[in-house]
Formats: C-alpha cells, sequence, structure tokens
C-alpha cells in the first residue's frame, strides 16, 4: 500500500509519517524487514547533492546547515538591472556566468532592456538553493517531471517471499500473490506525484496548517491546529476511517 502525506511543513509531514507507521506497527506485530518504510520522493535528489558537493545526509536534513552558504568555488555572477525604482532586483536569469570578466561582458548584450542600467554582483549559493534549482528548475521542469518520481518508484519491488526448501533447494509457491511493501511517502508537493500514488490505489492525506485554505482531491485531511497530542489523535482517527493496512 501506498500513503502519501502532503502538507507545508515537512517537519509536521514526518511527524505524520512517523505517528502513521507507530499504529501500522502497533496493529501487525509479525511485519517483516522492509514491509514498511517512510520514503521521500526528495531522497534521490539529496543524496545526489550530497556526492556532488561532499556533504552527509544528516547535514542536508540540519536546517542551519541547509541554508548556509556552499564554499565561494560554487559563487556564481548575475548581472542585475536598476530601473530607478527597483534596485538590486532579482539577477536576469538569461545573464548568469560564474566567471567575473565573462558576467561584465555578458551586460553588454541586454539590448532589449537598454533602458535599464545594469551592474554585476557575486552571489553565493546555499544548500538550500541547489537543492531547488537542481530538483525543480533541472530535473523537473528541463528534463523531465517525474524524474524523481520515477527513481524513486524504481525501488519499489515485491516482497520476497518466505523461502521453502525442498531437497536443500528454496522453492516459491506459484499461487502466493504479489505482496509490495507499504510505504509512506512524507513529500508529497506536485500533482504528477499524487497521481503516481493514486495509479498504485494508494491515498494521499492533506496536513493542513492553521490559515491555510482548504484543498481538494485528497482521502483525508488533518488540520493540525492544536497540541501534538490532539494531531495524534486526528491521526489515529484517519487510519481508522481509510483502513489503513500492511
Amino acid at each position: 500500500m501506498l500513503i502519501g502525506i502532503s502538507g507545508r511543513s515537512q517537519i509536521t509531514n514526518g511527524i505524520v509519517a512517523g505517528m502513521i507507521s507507530g499504529e501500522l506497527i502497533m496493529r501487525n506485530s509479525q511485519l517483516r524487514r522492509g514491509e514498511l518504510q517512510i520514503r521521500r520522493f526528495g531522497d534521490k535528489l539529496k543524496d545526489m547533492i550530497c556526492v556532488l558537493t561532499g556533504c552527509t545526509r544528516a547535514e542536508l536534513e540540519n536546517d542551519s546547515f541547509r541554508v548556509s552558504n556552499m564554499p565561494p568555488e560554487w559563487n556564481r555572477w548575475m548581472v542585475h538591472y536598476d530601473n530607478g525604482q527597483i534596485h538590486d532586483a532579482k539577477g536576469s536569469e538569461w545573464f548568469c556566468t560564474y566567471d567575473e570578466a565573462e558576467a561584465f561582458r555578458m551586460r553588454t548584450l541586454g539590448k532589449p532592456y537598454s533602458k535599464f542600467d545594469y551592474y554585476v554582483k557575486e552571489h553565493p549559493i546555499t544548500y538550500q538553493m541547489m537543492l531547488q534549482e537542481v530538483g525543480v528548475d533541472l530535473l523537473r521542469n528541463k528534463f523531465h517531471p517525474d524524474t524523481l518520481v520515477n527513481a524513486l518508484f524504481y525501488e519499489w519491488h515485491p516482497i520476497a517471499t518466505e523461502s521453502r526448501h525442498w531437497m536443500g533447494h528454496a522453492i516459491t509457491m506459484e499461487d502466493e500473490p504479489v505482496k509490495y511493501p507499504t510505504w509512506i511517502i512524507a513529500d508529497v508537493c506536485y500533482n504528477n506525484e499524487m497521481a503516481r500514488i493514486k495509479k498504485y490505489h494508494g491515498v494521499v492525506i492533506r496536513i493542513n496548517e492553521p490559515g491555510e485554505s482548504k484543498y481538494d482531491g485528497f482521502d483525508a485531511v488533518i488540520d493540525n491546529n492544536g497540541t501534538l497530542e490532539a494531531l495524534r489523535i486526528k491521526v489515529t482517527d484517519t487510519v481508522n476511517k481509510l483502513n489503513l493496512k500492511v
């Protein structure tokens, strides 16, 4: 079974995923290894960033580290404009480079914006920026929208059945049903992620924070507007309502 968790706060999503996992474990004491897992679409992206930058997953999960600047060799230069009203506006996506001299040369290419004054500015990059730009701007928007979805689901394999032996050889009963692990996916953000979960007859739960608008298309909505214990009670009620099982 697939259970998706969608919400603005990734911290709360993780807490709810843990609560659901705890509920399911309590109700099934015979779980085998790997039958119940908490996963995230962003897992492979974070692994990729760790490979590229040399940081660890533990560091990348730390909020303070994630918003810190990467080493200066990752800095980039961007051409900015000043139209007399908006000073130091966002750097132009068309004029971004990693070489200062090249940035000054590119400044002269802004003919469509010749009425503006251009200047060049060096920008440090945070780990969070790299996660966003590689995950969304590059992989999702420019390569394939399902890149991280596919990467995660390539690991959703049937659980190996218990081996039976005959004359020293492991055998599998042909009439045994194929069973997949139960995944609680704790970072559902986009419609295509929800659609993949629904494709395999899963459910998606929305966690609403105070002041948020109501969202449609979810199998259940939990309003996180009280204490942690109140949230736990709502999670238990949702598990019962949706009849969630491993």
